[in-house]
């Protein structure tokens, strides 16, 4: 399975579909009402991860980027970042969302309006570094 259509918009509980080799979450549901666990797969961004997921998500760090096209995301508890796929993968998350990982809820909130990821979906620093800012000022 390399993506997730045909699957549910809505899921009342937990989404398990870690440990699979999704290249995408292109027919993720729209909306999670408990956990969401993408971990170990293949992954290089978020596009087409549920737009709310009501509890906590989890994602394994070997993540190109958290993108996720042209919507925010919002996860009501929290988002963990878990290494729990193969370490020989020449990806990962830029070194700055890992030392801010505490605040990856709020990243994935507000990211396009603070314009986070360049058009090749790296890291656009200048605008990273003003939305830490504002975060630390108290955005929620």
């Amino acid at each position: 399975m390399i993506d997730l259509v045909g699957g549910p918009a809505l899921v009342e509980g937990d989404f398990y579909c870690h440990s699979n080799q999704l290249l995408t979450l292109k027919g993720a549901p729209v909306t999670v009402n408990g956990d969401m666990h993408i971990g170990n797969n293949p992954l290089m961004n978020l596009v087409g991860c549920p737009k709310l997921v009501k509890k906590d998500l989890y994602i394994s760090d070997n993540i190109l980027s958290l993108y996720s096209g042209d919507t925010d995301l919002i996860v009501k508890e929290d988002v963990y970042l878990i290494n729990d796929y193969p370490a020989n993968r020449n990806v990962r998350l830029p070194q700055q969302i890992i030392d801010n990982h505490a605040k990856i809820r709020i990243i994935l909130k507000y990211q396009q309006y603070f314009e986070v990821w360049n058009e090749n979906q790296s890291l656009n620093q200048e605008n990273f570094d003003i939305f830490i800012d504002e975060i630390n000022d108290g955005l929620l």
